[in-house]
């Protein structure tokens, strides 16, 4: 997810990079879709592959603190019936220690924007987890929220965080 993979800027080395990793175990890729930051399209896509009933749909980007990271809350409207986006308090754990690590001189409410809060918000239901290499979460929507057998895997866009949250919890 991301305008940067539609306009050439960047190219998709996170889809490869997964695919890599699922063969291995048998998972079979039925497609990988490009989408840019765009709420509706984002819930349109979620709710498109919900009904087709994979296994497993991962995303990548649109987790951060930027105002078109909108990866989380088109997920949250793609659902059925879709979940209100809260604050997951070990989510916000997450991301105030990852960044009161990287600023400890600073003032809390200078480092803990409003921007970098909204990283904690995830559809209701959802499951965070902890980003070793940056600092926003990926999120885990289990399958009693999505259809009864499709689990949703959110992880950041950023390769070195993908990965690493992907060899730590998937």
């Amino acid at each position: 997810i991301g305008f940067e993979l539609l306009n050439g800027k960047i190219q998709d080395t996170n889809g490869k990079w997964i695919i890599e990793q699922l063969l291995p175990y048998g998972v079979q890729i039925s497609r990988i879709t490009i989408i840019g930051d765009v709420l509706d399209d984002i819930s349109s896509s979620i709710r498109e592959t919900i009904l087709r009933k994979p296994q497993y749909l991962f995303t990548s980007g649109g987790l951060g603190p930027t105002f078109d990271d909108m990866t989380l809350e088109g997920v949250a409207k793609g659902l059925h019936p879709p979940k209100p986006l809260e604050v997951d308090q070990v989510a916000l754990e997450l991301v105030i220690k990852k960044y009161l690590d990287r600023f400890p001189n600073k003032p809390f409410d200078e480092v803990i924007t409003p921007a970098r809060k909204k990283m904690a918000n995830l559809p209701k239901g959802g499951i965070p987890l902890s980003n070793r290499e940056g600092t926003a979460p990926g999120v885990v929507i289990p399958p009693n929220l999505t259809n009864g057998f499709t689990k949703i895997i959110c992880l950041p866009g950023v390769p070195i965080e993908l990965k690493a949250i992907f060899q730590d919890h998937v």
